[in-house]
């Protein structure tokens, strides 16, 4: 149960960051895909060799994010199994003290 919820939220963490990744040249802040002009009116004179700089970037900053997101769900994660031990324990601990209130009656 714990694995899926893990796959689930590390599909959720990766299709987050592909959707804000271009696609065709889609999307209206990607100017400079293979039928677009290398500077576009209005776009404050940015060429492509300015625009590369800003997208390694805008890489970092995104691969950055996501592993700061995988420590995360890490961290959370081995946060829940000790939860699940701890009551797993006192599940125990309680059968145990019924049993023996039950022998003893």
């Amino acid at each position: 149960m714990t694995k899926a919820r893990n796959l689930v939220a590390m599909a959720a963490i990766v299709g987050v960051g592909l959707a804000a990744l271009p696609g065709n040249g889609e999307a209206a802040w990607w100017k400079f895909g293979p039928d677009q002009p290398k500077s576009a009116p209005g776009d404050n004179g940015v060429t492509t060799a300015q625009a590369q700089p800003q997208s390694a970037d805008r890489a970092n900053r995104m691969e950055n994010t996501l592993r700061n997101l995988m420590g995360q769900v890490e961290e959370l994660t081995f946060q829940v199994r000790q939860l699940q031990d701890q009551l797993k324990r006192a599940q125990e601990d309680n059968e145990f003290r019924f049993k023996d209130l039950e022998g003893a009656a």
